[in-house]
């Protein structure tokens, strides 16, 4: 079983990337990159239970990852098994052609769909837009006009496609930084409008993470036994902003925590 095996991992390059099989839990590969103050990119909500082959196989990203460092835009090399049992390894070069001789309709195939979608700057343009945004659903279609190789197509097209092309053995991850010093805070809003006009103060100081939380998801402070906030003065149509810097600097978090506040209170 994926679950009770395929635990092995090796990181590469003082922490850039890191090599791991299917069954590794997510969060256990971040304690295993922690001493090199890195992370893996994806980062959903499940990742204390969440394993590889999963945040694999459902493009996973999460609320600080966001699009730019999903599964899809981090994976380097993938080992995989197809249902004819060939394995192939886009980190072994080699393979690459015998990926060609020895599933010559696959590759055809892939390359045919290529060339369909590439003649039709329609659906380049919705492609393109569709995967800017946070979309995880089925299979990475934007490998199609990202690579040219049918077997880094085929690569990139597993992101995402819930293990219906292909059993992922091994998946090599190039990490993100992880700042060891974190400043997490939430500001209040007596609308959605307010909350979304006071996003450009977030950005401009360069927030790791935000999230736009409703009225429901203000009262749900209730559950709290220590709410940070009175979640029965929360009215109808407001808002709240939930955000994080991550930095190596002390000092630069000092400064946000004072200048963030401030700022906020001048909207």
């Amino acid at each position: 079983e994926v679950v009770r095996g395929w635990q092995n991992y090796h990181i590469n390059d003082d922490g850039n990337s890191i090599e791991l099989q299917p069954g590794v839990i997510g969060a256990r590969a971040n304690v295993y990159l922690a001493p090199y103050q890195k992370r893996i990119g994806p980062d959903p909500a499940s990742i204390n239970s969440a394993r590889i082959g999963g945040i694999i196989s459902n493009n996973s990203s999460g609320m600080v990852c966001g699009v730019k460092y999903n599964s899809y835009h981090t994976m380097k090399n993938i080992r995989f098994m197809l249902a004819n049992g060939h394995v192939y390894d886009t980190s072994n070069q080699d393979d690459y052609v015998q990926f060609i001789n020895s599933e010559p309709d696959l590759s055809s195939g892939i390359t045919a769909c290529k060339k369909e979608i590439e003649s039709q700057d329609k659906v380049v343009n919705m492609i393109r837009r569709k995967y800017s945004i946070k979309n995880t659903i089925g299979y990475s279609l934007n490998a199609f006009i990202d690579y040219n190789h049918p077997l880094d197509i085929f690569a990139h097209l597993i992101i995402g496609a819930e293990g219906t092309l292909a059993f992922c053995s091994k998946v090599e991850l190039n990490t993100i930084d992880d700042p060891p010093l974190k400043s997490t805070g939430l500001v209040l809003f007596d609308s959605v409008t307010n909350a979304i006009s006071s996003l450009s103060i977030l950005l401009d100081e360069g927030a790791d993470a935000i999230e736009l939380m409703d009225d429901a998801s203000l009262r749900t402070a209730e559950h709290f036994s220590n709410a940070p906030y009175d979640y029965t003065s929360i009215k109808s149509q407001s808002a709240g902003l939930l955000f994080e810097f991550q930095r190596h600097d002390p000092q630069e978090i000092e400064m946000l925590m004072k200048t963030v506040p401030k700022n906020l209170m001048s909207v």
